[in-house]
């Protein structure tokens, strides 16, 4: 199996954590009087959750809940008295922002863009109206992520639970926005540290939650802390052998195994039309953007040329792609959504707003389908034809980022001064194709002497004849022998054929020398040790692991990896039309014994009637 099947475990460890699991609730608890205490659900690994931080919004005297028994008992929940406004917030920015946003029309109105005591009320007393995890206290927590102010209060985390400050580094009672980030691991550094794949990350959106000196208030928008890492994944056909396992990404498993099965790994012969497929999953959190980016760009080996058309699944939805003379156009809105664009060898199928589609979810698996033709300039054996993916997505929840679907300019949630500030990148995935070759030497069954100018043809298990250009690479295969390509043994007996698939063939001796016996066809067997289980570990070598072969009657061999190639000699012997002796005389002694047969029988005949007329 590819490189993401590193990653399948980590991803699952991830989208289980409290920053991307399901839902879950945070609660903090005071620890001291300085401190407080993020807990989060038993099981959860510290790797998962990175860069915790609080900031604060506004400052404020805590009173804590109480409870008054009586006749009735009468809980009173804890509050936060607003005094200020906290210094983890730009304000005046982050009042304009609140004053001038859609979301939230002319809730905001009246407030005052002043840092001060008296807006900071103001504002608070809004937001209080509010109940946990409304659209409003979701857009109010993602705008307060935008605006904030330096570095925050890091939370450590540590069996189970994240604690915010401690004896030395305090954290006041206050209003905080919490963010999280999701950095997924590849395993742990020569340290036992985690190694954590550069790019392939994502945040949370912002929680908001009051913190006390012996307690804590779940006020607004706290519900849902949770961030998810989308996959990606690419797979060939292998057409001919039989693969174990399935193409699995997510909760997905590839079902078509017509023509074949999709793999890591597979062979083919110059010249086919190689099937590809592209998959990605959602991030869990996808109901948190209101728009997502979402480009998948792969990479073709100069070994193939590039396809002319694509067919791509949102779910449901299909789309096709077609390359034009002016470039690509998509079946669903002409390429203001869907994207495709080549580069080179870079295909680039990109969606300004994959959320567009209808039904898209965090089960959602979005497929790209192409074929490609394996040229003439195919390796033989290793290193193969290596070809790869990347996915780029949308991974910050809090940028309010609307792409223009209307125009042909692509959007995209970065700005142009800072690449790859608001997206996230998977590792690459891999595939490779390999192929062989096989080379013939035609000798004197005694002498071993080479035999120039004999010809032969090569059919497949199809019966099909193979074609090949003026250096033996394969181009094709006819129905018909009158079709298929004349192989002519040059002056030292050799022949090849570059550019084959592993299988079974027929070498065919069409034309032998004069004073030579014609030959019985031949068997010709390629036998490459491929890996087919979805086990692929990205190395060539690993892919490619033996390479065996057998020509006519002359058993298995086994030949190098490295070259691919599959040797074989074909012997000839020569034959004579053996004289008759007697000449002339023989043929008069076939004519007169013929002469004599006929006699014979008139005698016979003559008797007869002679005794028929004496009775």
């Amino acid at each position: 199996m590819n490189k993401m099947k590193k990653f399948a475990s980590i991803a699952t460890a991830v989208l289980m954590t409290a920053c991307m699991a399901a839902p879950m609730t945070m609660s903090l608890t005071a620890s001291a009087q300085t401190s407080a205490t993020l807990t989060v659900p038993s099981g959860i690994s510290a790797e998962s959750i990175r860069n915790i931080k609080a900031y604060q919004i506004f400052t404020g005297d805590y009173i804590p809940a109480t409870t008054l028994s009586g006749t009735n008992t009468v809980e009173t929940p804890a509050k936060l008295t607003v005094t200020g406004w906290g210094n983890g917030i730009d304000v005046l920015a982050f009042i304009d922002d609140l004053k001038t946003d859609a979301t939230f029309s002319s809730a905001f109105a009246s407030v005052t863009a002043e840092n001060n005591a008296a807006s900071a009320q103001a504002v608070s007393d809004i937001i209080g109206t509010w109940s946990n995890d409304s659209p409003m206290a979701q857009a109010f927590a993602k705008l307060a992520v935008l605006n904030k102010n330096g570095t925050g209060t890091s939370g450590t985390f540590s069996e189970g639970s994240v604690l915010f400050g401690n004896d030395t580094n305090n954290i006041d009672n206050g209003y905080y926005v919490v963010t999280c980030d999701a950095t997924a691991i590849s395993g742990t550094d020569e340290n036992g540290n985690p190694s954590y794949i550069t790019n392939y990350d994502s945040m949370s959106l912002g929680m908001l939650t009051v913190i006390g000196k012996d307690a804590s208030l779940l006020q607004v928008g706290t519900g849902t802390a949770k961030v998810g890492l989308p996959e990606v994944m690419k797979k060939v056909k292998e057409n001919t052998k039989t693969v174990t396992g399935e193409a699995t990404i997510g909760s997905f498993k590839e079902t078509d195994t017509t023509n074949g099965t999709w793999n890591d790994v597979a062979d083919y012969c110059i010249g086919d039309s190689v099937p590809f497929k592209l998959y990605g999953t959602m991030p869990q959190d996808i109901a948190n953007y209101e728009h997502y980016y979402y480009n998948f760009t792969d990479t073709l080996g100069t070994q193939f040329d590039m396809p002319t058309s694509l067919t791509i699944k949102v779910g449901n939805a299909e789309i096709t792609a077609t390359k034009g003379d002016t470039g690509w156009t998509t079946s669903d809105d002409t390429g203001k959504n869907c994207r495709v664009s080549v580069n080179g060898q870079v295909i680039s199928i990109s969606f300004e707003d994959i959320k567009a589609y209808s039904g898209v979810t965090a089960s959602t698996v979005v497929t790209v389908e192409y074929r490609a033709k394996l040229n003439n300039t195919a390796e033989i054996g290793l290193p193969g034809q290596e070809n790869k993916v990347d996915l780029t997505y949308s991974n910050n929840p809090n940028v309010s980022y609307k792409p223009d679907l209307t125009d042909s300019k692509e959007d995209t949630p970065d700005t142009p001064d800072k690449p790859g500030e608001n997206t996230g990148k998977t590792p690459e995935d891999k595939v490779i194709v390999f192929t062989y070759e096989a080379d013939f030497t035609k000798v004197d069954g005694v002498t071993k002497n080479p035999l120039g100018n004999v010809e032969f043809k090569l059919k497949n298990a199809n019966g099909e004849f193979v074609t090949v250009d003026a250096d033996g690479k394969v181009t094709g295969w006819a129905t018909e022998s009158t079709d298929g390509s004349k192989l002519v043994s040059d002056s030292k007996g050799q022949f090849k054929v570059i550019g084959l698939d592993d299988g079974t063939y027929t070498l065919v001796e069409t034309k032998p020398l004069d004073g030579y016996n014609p030959i019985e066809d031949t068997t010709v067997v390629i036998s490459g040790g491929t890996v087919n289980n979805q086990e692929w570990n990205g190395e060539a070598s690993s892919a490619l692991t033996s390479f065996k072969y057998t020509v006519g009657n002359s058993g298995e061999k086994t030949g190098t990896v490295g070259e691919g190639i599959a040797r074989g000699t074909i012997e000839n012997k020569k034959g004579s039309t053996l004289p008759s002796t007697g000449g002339i005389g023989t043929t008069l002694f076939y004519v007169g014994g013929g002469a004599m047969v006929a006699v014979a029988g008139v005698f016979l005949i003559t008797k007869k009637r002679m005794g028929k007329k004496e009775d």
